[in-house]
């Protein structure tokens, strides 16, 4: 696909999103009450082609970037924040596939064009070696999006190997239902239980090669994304969905000034009062400078990956720690909304609340650990060893 064509591509997804942003926005209450995605949702992502966004050219995808499934994820969180966490995870998800061998992918991509697959690396499996492949069983839970998923990309331990990544059909795995959250409701993120499930030498890797800018698929495949080292690149890509919260976050409170009417007033609305004025201010420049951050830390890394320069491990502790304090910006930015927006945003049927929720609990995520990411940065920017992988 030449660069027109992808670049015309990229445009028009991003265009899909936004368009699909008032029904996201409609289906949010119901979502999480329900837990889940909607099916309406899922219909509109497939007939929009989303799910084909990074699926190499080989496979008769568009072959497109990390910039795209960022983009688009930032968009979609316009509407409902656990709708582009899943939705964007899909996305990327296939990005992730295409970094094993050849064989698992000429097995599995061709038989839709695209996979739908939920990933949890934390190697809390057990894999024994058995012939032809392994034995696994395990638990794995904050498995996002896996009502969606036929496929998961799971990690266990292997006796003298050490983490490894395989493929295996969600349907072998029991999923267990504890997904009870104050946020992010409607990600269905699930714990998946594995009882000595048999997987395939083929669908296999050792995380470690997986994970890296050497994995199988930079073989088979020319898209330089694949080669994209994994955990900066996962930091940038879930930071996306908390600058979209913010973003809106803060739209929705410039509306509401304009609209609320002050209690024990003759009418007036927060517009007219300097501290409302003031608060509006304050959380534009919050969302605005988790934006920067979060694209500077974008930029640098798809310049790099995209040359096909490496990244030194300096460089991977600052995109770590800029998504990190992009995310806590944008956190900010809704939270000075909350504290001056009124008790009516605590109302289910208020967006505002669900943000707040959502991106609280987002920060969570151990690729946005503030604590780790800013003492990893120190520690790479003075030469000393790094007390987490970047």
């Amino acid at each position: 696909m030449s660069a027109e064509r992808s670049q015309a591509e990229h445009e028009r997804l991003l265009a899909a999103a936004a368009a699909m942003v008032p029904d996201l926005a409609a289906r949010a209450l119901p979502a999480e009450r329900e837990r889940c995605l909607p099916e309406a949702t899922m219909k509109a992502v497939l007939d929009a082609g989303m799910l084909h966004a990074m699926v190499p050219r080989r496979y008769g995808g568009p072959g497109l970037g990390l910039r795209t499934a960022c983009e688009l994820s930032r968009i979609l969180a316009h509407g409902c924040a656990s709708t582009a966490w899943v939705v964007g995870f899909l996305v990327e998800h296939n990005w992730q596939f295409a970094r094993f061998g050849r064989a698992a992918q000429d097995e599995i991509f061709p038989r839709r064009g695209y996979v739908t697959a939920v990933v949890q690396l934390q190697p809390t499996g057990r894999m024994t070696p058995v012939e032809g492949g392994w034995r696994v069983s395990g638990r794995w839970a904050w498995c996002s999006g896996v009502r969606q998923s036929e496929w998961a990309i799971l990690a266990g331990m292997v006796p003298e190997q050490g983490p490894t990544t395989f493929i295996v059909p969600v349907d072998s795995l029991t999923m267990d239902d504890d997904w009870f959250t104050s946020g992010m409701r409607a990600t269905s993120s699930l714990t998946l239980v594995a009882d000595a499930v048999f997987v395939p030498t083929h669908h296999s890797v050792p995380l470690g090669v997986f994970a890296g800018e050497d994995n199988p698929g930079t073989a088979l495949h020319p898209e330089p994304v694949v080669g994209y080292p994994l955990r900066p690149s996962l930091a940038l890509f879930a930071a996306s969905i908390a600058i979209g919260a913010a973003e809106q976050t803060v739209a929705l409170f410039r509306e509401q000034l304009g609209s609320r009417v002050l209690y024990a007033t003759a009418g007036d609305t927060p517009a007219q009062r300097p501290r409302s004025q003031a608060r509006l201010a304050d959380a534009a420049v919050a969302s605005h400078t988790a934006t920067l951050l979060w694209r500077d830390g974008l930029n640098l890394l798809c310049t790099a990956g995209d040359a096909r320069r490496r990244l030194d491990v300096e460089e991977r502790s600052w995109i770590r720690l800029l998504a990190s304090k992009a995310v806590l910006a944008a956190r900010d930015a809704i939270a000075m909304v909350g504290d001056g927006a009124g008790a009516s945003i605590y109302y289910d049927s208020s967006p505002i609340q669900r943000f707040q929720r959502d991106v609280e609990m987002m920060k969570g995520h151990f690729v946005f650990d503030a604590d780790r990411a800013t003492v990893g940065y120190g520690q790479a920017a003075l030469g000393l060893p790094l007390t987490d992988p970047a």
